[in-house]
């Protein structure tokens, strides 16, 4: 079992969990690190960078070597590591777009402004089946469904902004942390749409 993180300077240090030896370290060619994942095989490293010059990258973390580079920052990975969604930014029709990437490959499979736009996406997380993405909007929570390339869902944030969101792990469930004066938990079943709590 290994721990990635970012070390001082330009460095990704690997460590040993069980020595807390380091293993491997490389330079990150990125300017800045604000997440880093290990794929769900256990056998890639993914970087993201989503503020200065934003950017994913997939790395062999034995070799330090980049696998594939990807556009946008705020990357991760669907639960079976098919897919990679990252958040991109384009200055000139300012724009936000969730791109998801073919993970083998790097090739882009969708994205999604191309077809609904969204003038803002902040945080991103697929569902446990990998089949759907949901996306923090303005004033809304937005599924997505991958296959068929379009929202399938939407739960309007009234009040507040969200704090945080996500699926129960079997996926019939789905739960925001919203934040108006206080924080509150609100629960919405995912084959009806309702909240439940």
């Amino acid at each position: 079992k290994y721990l990635a993180h970012r070390a001082v300077g330009d460095l990704i240090q690997l460590h040993d969990l069980t020595t807390g030896e380091i293993m491997s370290e490389w330079v990150s060619l990125q300017p800045t690190i604000d997440h880093l994942e290990f794929s769900p095989d256990g056998q890639v490293l993914l970087s993201s960078s989503s503020f200065t010059e934003p950017s994913t990258l997939l790395w062999n973390f034995q070799s330090g070597e980049p696998l594939l580079r990807l556009d946008g920052g705020a990357g991760t990975f669907s639960s079976d590591g098919k897919w990679i969604v990252t958040v991109a930014y384009d200055p000139d029709t300012l724009v936000t777009a969730a791109k998801i990437w073919d993970t083998a490959n790097g090739t882009e499979v969708q994205s999604i402004s191309d077809m609904f736009t969204f003038p803002f996406i902040g945080k991103i997380t697929f569902s446990p089946s990998g089949e759907t993405l949901a996306l923090e909007t303005l004033n809304s929570v937005v599924f997505w469904s991958i296959d068929e390339g379009q929202v399938i869902n939407t739960i309007p944030i009234t009040q507040g902004y969200v704090e945080g969101f996500d699926y129960s792990p079997d996926g019939s469930l789905f739960v925001i942390a919203i934040h108006h004066e206080t924080t509150g938990i609100g629960i919405w079943d995912m084959t009806t749409g309702e909240m439940v709590n």
